[in-house]
């Protein structure tokens, strides 16, 4: 019986995931990005056409409660002009983050500025 109820959560989940899946998670360069507490965060990449390009990087940080898919449109528009650095943060549950992992405002930051000197955009 146990057994069953697993197998089940299991398939909600793929299902609910599947169903919040972005088109831009389909097509994006996914890494997580190692900090120096041991946390691992997400990304996504994706590099502008060389014919529309603006030669700019739009760094978006999703907001604490927003997922990719809030994003979708955006996104679509604006990768035929920008090369785009999507970056989670460490509370999402896409994130790899110790048990004693901080989550201040000043631990943020640090991540933000660690991300901008990070090499995910060198392709």
């Amino acid at each position: 019986m146990i057994y069953l109820f697993l197998m089940v959560r299991t398939e909600e989940k793929t299902k609910f995931e599947l169903m919040t899946q972005a088109n831009y998670e389909k097509i994006a360069k996914i890494d997580f990005v190692p900090l120096s507490d041991g946390s691992q965060l997400r990304t996504l990449f994706t590099k502008a056409p060389k014919e529309t390009t603006k030669n700019f990087t739009l760094v978006l940080i999703s907001g604490w409660v927003s997922i990719v898919l809030g994003w979708d449109d955006f996104l679509a528009e604006a990768k035929e002009l920008f090369d785009i650095l999507y970056i989670e943060s460490r509370e999402k549950a896409s994130s790899i983050v110790p048990k004693k992992a901080k989550f201040g405002l000043d631990r943020y930051a640090f991540s933000v500025e660690f991300y901008c000197t990070y090499e995910i955009c060198t392709e």
